[in-house]
């Protein structure tokens, strides 16, 4: 089984969605816990100031990429491109490098959810398929990463078991109560342009890295009203 390594995670710049995942997942250090830190960056990160910071990484210490479905180093959208570039920085480096590409992330604090709840998304956007994905499951993926009972090494896309456009998932979300928590921005997360480039994946590969069955996001949110 992967070592347990201590709790200490370092940050630069970091952005939505890592913060908050970050915060959902942080782990309590065990007597036997190996050496080292976390190294986690995501989409604010850019990979010039990583590799810099990287100089600075000591053995035991691991690295954390969280980016979005789509990441690819000829895609349109600039955020996309830059998770990228800093991939590659992060697996240049002598440290064990996971990465993890997230679909549109749903759950009762996701700004996403706020946001579609007070707006529609714009015409293309919400006709593009992708695999929105359950916020507590990416929360408990993180969670078994961070305490070792999975392998910290590669790259994985966390995504949903249905393939479902904006449109369908805002129109599930408005069948409900129709509101979400006051203290949730609304955002589109990601952007609108990554969001076009969201893409069909394979969600087995995931659940059978992480033992995490992806739940239906359809399911996920009639929960909220149960």
């Amino acid at each position: 089984m992967p070592a347990t390594h201590g709790a200490e995670t370092r940050t630069i710049a970091g952005g939505a969605p890592l913060a908050r995942l970050l915060r959902m997942t942080e782990p309590a250090a065990p007597a036997d816990a190996a050496p080292g830190c976390t190294w986690a960056f995501g989409p604010h990160d850019r990979a010039s100031v990583v590799r810099s910071a990287l100089a600075d990484a000591q053995p035991g210490d691991r690295i954390l990429v969280m980016g979005w479905i789509g990441t690819h180093p000829d895609a349109t959208a600039p955020v996309l491109r830059a998770l990228w570039e800093l991939e590659e920085a992060c697996r240049a480096s002598r440290a064990p490098t996971l990465v993890l590409r997230l679909g549109p992330l749903i759950g009762r604090a996701a700004p996403l959810c706020a946001q579609l709840l007070q707006s529609d998304p714009p015409q293309r956007a919400g006709r593009v398929p992708m695999h929105p994905v359950a916020e507590r499951d990416v929360v408990e993926t993180l969670r078994r990463a961070r305490a070792g009972a999975i392998e910290w090494r590669g790259w994985y896309e966390l995504g949903g078991s249905e393939a479902l456009t904006l449109a369908e998932v805002a129109a599930w979300l408005r069948a409900g109560d129709g509101t979400a928590p006051p203290e949730v921005p609304a955002a589109w997360e990601p952007g609108l342009d990554a969001l076009l480039e969201q893409r069909l994946i394979e969600p087995d590969v995931w659940a059978r890295w992480s033992g995490v069955e992806p739940r239906p996001v359809s399911e996920e949110i009639a929960s909220w009203r149960a």
